[in-house]
């Protein structure tokens, strides 16, 4: 009983770690702060490869933590996309472009995207 309890508590500490590492990406990605982002993608990979070696301890109990870490992750990319264009944009680099052009072999819907950019 006191290994499970221990057990709870690292898994605890590790989504702490991992949604205050969030937390900073976040704020990291809103003032464009690269050099911060790529210091805390290390400590994010590190925690990440840290939770998938510990899964098999996660228990139902840990569902809304990892729900909620999953929505901050999908809000950082989001964020981390919007900075990225914005930068392009500031630097002049043409948005990609998405293309449709008829194929000569029509293929199941009719129409191939060719994407290049």
């Amino acid at each position: 009983m006191n290994q499970e309890v221990k057990t709870d508590k690292n898994i605890d500490e590790l989504l702490s770690d991992l949604e205050q590492t969030l937390c900073s990406e976040r704020q990291a990605l809103m003032s464009f702060d690269a050099q911060r982002v790529d210091e805390l993608n290390v400590v994010k990979a590190q925690l990440q490869a840290k939770l998938v070696a510990c899964r098999h301890l996660l228990s139902i109990s840990h569902r809304d933590r990892l729900e909620n870490l999953k929505r901050q992750l999908r809000h950082n990319l989001v964020l981390l996309v919007h900075a990225r264009n914005h930068v392009r944009g500031l630097l002049g680099f043409e948005r990609s472009c998405i293309v449709f052009r008829p194929s000569a072999k029509p293929t199941a819907g009719g129409v191939r995207l060719d994407m290049r950019g």
